[in-house]
């Protein structure tokens, strides 16, 4: 964490609420620190750990999100990838291969027994027998991982995910799946 980060955290929680919203409203420079604060800071403390810090991240991110909204600024803090954004050709998958045994969005277990939620495939269509790789978000892991779909064991339900990139990909949590985001849904319109 840079040491920017903790002096604006220190002014966000020693300064009173009236100074913070008129920072926030005002002060531009501000306000896209406070904006990379809400974005980076749940990350580094998530990692920490799972209790009390969790809460007091939530909470802090709720609050700095009211504040936002309350003040009627036009670009939220936690969004920052437009949902319209092009999808090139390329990378569209307008087919869904049958023995395709996983969908964008299924919680999955894989054999070295970590959770994680499918992002994409990846398939050779020139040899439509090969093994299809999966793109996956695992907890354990920073960025996403490749696995063959024989390293998949089982897709898994009432199990949520904890990742700092989830919503990237990801709108909600229905209880079963992931909901994808338009581009998601756009590159792979067959899941």
């Amino acid at each position: 964490m840079q040491v920017r980060h903790v002096v604006g955290l220190v002014l966000l929680m020693a300064a009173a609420v009236p100074l913070q919203m008129y920072l926030i409203k005002y002060n531009q420079d501000f306000r896209d620190l406070v904006s990379e604060i809400n974005k980076n800071l749940p990350n580094d403390l998530l990692q920490l750990s799972t209790g009390y810090v969790t809460e007091y991240v939530h909470a802090v991110n709720h609050y700095l999100q009211n504040t936002f909204n309350y003040l009627g600024l036009s670009k939220p803090i936690e969004d920052d990838s437009p949902e319209d954004q092009e999808v090139p050709e390329h990378l569209i998958r307008n087919f869904r291969p049958p023995h395709l045994k996983f969908r964008i969005g299924n919680v999955v277990l894989t054999n070295k027994m970590t959770a994680g939620i499918i992002v994409g495939w990846n398939i050779d269509i020139t040899d439509l027998t090969k093994e299809p790789e999966y793109l996956i978000l695992s907890e354990i892991h920073e960025e996403l991982i490749k696995l063959d779909q024989d390293k998949i064991l089982v897709a898994l339900q009432d199990i949520k995910i904890n990742h700092k990139n989830i919503n990237q990909y990801f709108e909600s949590f229905d209880g079963i799946n992931y909901i994808p985001k338009e581009s998601l849904k756009k590159m792979y319109p067959k899941g």
